[in-house]
């Protein structure tokens, strides 16, 4: 599978190589058509698509809603590969400024556990340490306790 942003660059380069302007179904003879003419195949051209079908003929001989769907296919893509550019664009934004903020509440959790043990677990550890009480952490719940071992 090709990456998204390729598969963006082959489309482009596909709709570059189609015929140029807006295409419209023409309900009449249910075709699509172009405004703007066809390129020459070995030196001729159709001036009869213009007037019999009332532009330059793309395809022919479809159905009409599938005529109006190959128009609109033609017409709506760039904006189509513009939004799908602008999303991906906003999502990979929106990615770094994810890892951004996890990374600060890491930071943020990491001085919280600092502060607390400073502040509240400093000053029992001589007792611990003289064995008169045992200090427990849970992580969990965010609380520690003290207990006394006795005498």
């Amino acid at each position: 599978m090709s990456a998204p942003g390729t598969a963006v660059a082959i489309l482009r380069a596909m709709l570059a190589d189609t015929v140029p302007g807006q295409w419209d179904a023409h309900g009449g003879h249910v075709a699509a058509v172009s405004e703007a003419p066809l390129r020459v195949v070995d030196g001729r051209s159709d001036p009869d698509s213009l007037r019999y079908y009332g532009g330059y003929l793309v395809c022919e001989s479809c159905d009409r809603k599938d005529a109006g769907f190959i128009a609109a296919a033609h017409n709506l893509l760039p904006d189509l590969l513009d939004g799908y550019d602008e999303m991906a664009h906003r999502m990979w934004k929106m990615e770094l400024e994810l890892r951004c903020a996890k990374a600060a509440l890491d930071e943020a959790e990491q001085t919280i556990e600092y502060e607390r043990s400073r502040r509240y677990v400093a000053p029992l550890r001589p007792l611990e340490r003289a064995g008169l009480i045992r200090i427990y952490h849970d992580n969990r719940v965010e609380t520690t306790t003290a207990i006394g071992v006795g005498a």
